[in-house]
């Protein structure tokens, strides 16, 4: 456990956590179902072009919802190991707020924003 974290505090996040899989998980298996889903009655093109992006649209849902399944799930083994609340880069504490706001934070503000910066790569000209 990070330094500062109450036993209480790491446990109301902990909660937090399981419930966000079990909604998460939850989500993921009605988008599949949606998507798996359809009309058996016979239809014309522009039907079938409808339920072709309905589904596209579920299957994207689901597999956003599989990529925070696994943050979260990545969040509850640090509270298991008593890394929860250290940011991975230098183990220095996350910022309460952002793990308010975001309880699977692997990082600190400065290290995540680092993480996501875009490369500075120069595109050559012609």
């Amino acid at each position: 456990m990070v330094d500062g974290m109450t036993p209480e505090t790491l446990e109301r996040f902990k909660q937090r956590l399981l419930d966000d899989e079990r909604d998460l998980a939850g989500r993921i298996a009605r988008a599949v179902a949606n998507a798996r889903g359809g009309s058996e009655d016979p239809g014309d093109t522009a039907d079938d072009s409808v339920n072709d992006e309905r589904r596209h649209e579920q299957l994207k849902e689901a597999d956003a919802s599989s990529a925070q399944l696994t943050q979260v799930r990545l969040a509850l083994a640090r509270v298991d190991n008593g890394t929860f609340g250290a940011c991975l880069v230098d183990g220095a504490p996350i910022e309460p707020s952002r793990l308010e706001a975001v309880p699977w934070a692997a990082h600190c503000l400065a290290h995540a924003e680092a993480l996501e910066a875009p490369l500075d790569i120069e595109t050559p000209t012609l």
